[in-house]
């Protein structure tokens, strides 16, 4: 089990820090690109910091570096981010000797407030633009296809306990969400209900709308609430010394009824064994391959048979193709969707509706984000929304960040002279002292977590 958890734990570090290696590289590209197209010095770029971040002058050695046209390439061994140093740009590196010498032509200090915007704004940029093509990626390359709301419905839904304290009931078909019906099934739980919203129904042809509370996007995350009208149900592996073993129940059957009762769908499945058949003798007809058999079974205590369970829609819905056009639009709502999400979410931390412990997550908790397993499609998925993350955060104005930088220039544009250096080094040092407090609570709040505190 210990070997178990350490490789898990390893696959799983993997594919995160190789996330975090291309958007950090993209985030600096943006910046490096913007100040070069505008005749800027850059003086460094590094995936990873040379230094012991935030102190820019300890440990100062790269794993790799060269020298290009007048710019220092480099691997840093600190692996908490990178950066790139513009030259006459107050940044994490505080070069005091190259902010102490005259302004040159191509310094950043000289260049108009519109050319520093789109520096500052280059990164963010890039993360969203990435964002989107990492979308793209994942819904055209993996997905392939998607399931429209008009075959989504074309069964119901089924309603979860937690989705009939609300109003909804299983059949129902959402036809609308706050008055605009959605594309996807994917867009059923998005943030546009989880955060509070209108649903539209059509309840054996009569309109009803439910009003869903701001706040259900906490129940949801611990309780199940709207599932497929129609499912197949298969039994992807079966576990040794369980019931399912024990009375012949075989990889890849698909499990079609019990006592004669037809299965609608893995909930009512769920259902049946931990309600009328718990620790009972029951039927359970399945096929197998061509032929449909029936066998005796009974399920433990618990409810359980012992099965790894497999779900399949083919059998009662058709999906969609993507093509170009779809593509990119659904691409870009999903990119734009993750951004939204993220401005609710910090707004109700503010407002109180969340607690900030539950909200926030370190390097520990989007290491749990990917799969035990190395999985490309999972993988294109988080770095995608990752992306669009690091760009949101990017944009706060908070010092040192994206955000805090772009609000100086604003103030500067504003009162047409140049803040003191001194005070922006003061407000970098601010800025860096409230990302590092940020950094360890989020990383001591995932050991917390993990220790059930």
């Amino acid at each position: 089990m210990t070997i178990f958890l350490v490789s898990k734990g390893i696959i799983q570090l993997g594919q995160l820090f190789l996330a975090l290696s291309i958007l950090v590289f993209v985030h600096e590209l943006g910046h490096f690109l913007a100040a070069r197209a505008f005749g800027i010095r850059v003086k460094k770029f590094y995936l990873f910091f040379d230094f012991l971040f935030p102190l820019p002058n300890v440990l100062n050695f790269a794993l790799l570096k060269f020298n290009w046209k007048g710019t220092e390439y480099g691997l840093g061994w600190f692996p908490l981010g990178g950066y790139v140093q513009i030259g006459g740009m107050v940044d994490e590196s505080m070069d005091e000797e190259e902010l102490k010498g005259p302004i040159k032509d191509d310094d950043y200090r000289a260049k108009p407030t519109w050319q520093k915007l789109i520096v500052l704004l280059g990164g963010i940029i890039m993360n969203v633009f990435w964002g989107i093509i990492f979308f793209a990626i994942y819904l055209g390359v993996f997905q392939k296809s998607y399931l429209s709301v008009n075959e989504f419905n074309k069964y119901g839904i089924y309603a979860y306990p937690l989705a009939q304290e609300y109003g909804f009931q299983t059949g129902d078909k959402i036809t609308a969400i706050n008055g605009k019906k959605p594309q996807r099934a994917e867009d059923i739980l998005s943030y546009k209900i989880l955060f509070g919203a209108k649903v539209t129904v059509d309840r054996n042809g009569k309109e009803e709308v439910i009003q869903l509370p701001g706040n259900l996007f906490r129940k949801v995350t611990s309780a199940e609430f709207i599932g497929m009208g129609r499912e197949s149900i298969f039994a992807d592996s079966i576990l040794p010394n369980t019931p399912a073993a024990k009375y012949g129940l075989q990889s890849n059957d698909t499990l079609f009824a019990i006592n004669g009762d037809f299965l609608e769908n893995y909930s009512t499945f769920k259902t049946a064994l931990s309600g009328t058949y718990k620790d009972s003798l029951f039927t359970l007809t399945v096929l197998r391959g061509k032929d449909t058999l029936s066998f005796p079974m009974k399920s433990d205590t618990a409810g359980k048979l012992g099965f790894i369970a497999g779900m399949n829609n083919s059998r009662y819905y058709s999906r969609t193709p993507y093509n170009a056009v779809t593509l990119f639009q659904f691409a870009v709502k999903d990119a734009f969707g993750t951004i939204i999400t993220q401005a609710i979410g910090l707004s109700k931390i503010f407002t109180g509706d969340v607690p900030v412990r539950e909200s926030v997550g370190g390097p520990i908790a989007m290491m749990g984000m990917f799969s035990a397993q190395w999985d490309w499609s999972r993988f294109w998925f988080i770095t995608a929304m990752l992306s669009m993350v690091l760009a949101f955060m990017n944009f706060l104005p908070i010092p040192a960040l994206d955000g805090g930088h772009i609000v100086i220039v604003l103030i500067e544009g504003i009162i047409r002279r140049p803040l003191p250096q001194k005070v922006q080094e003061i407000i970098q040092t601010v800025g860096t002292v409230i990302i590092l407090a940020l950094m360890l609570f989020t990383f001591g709040n995932d050991i917390l977590r993990k220790f059930g505190i």
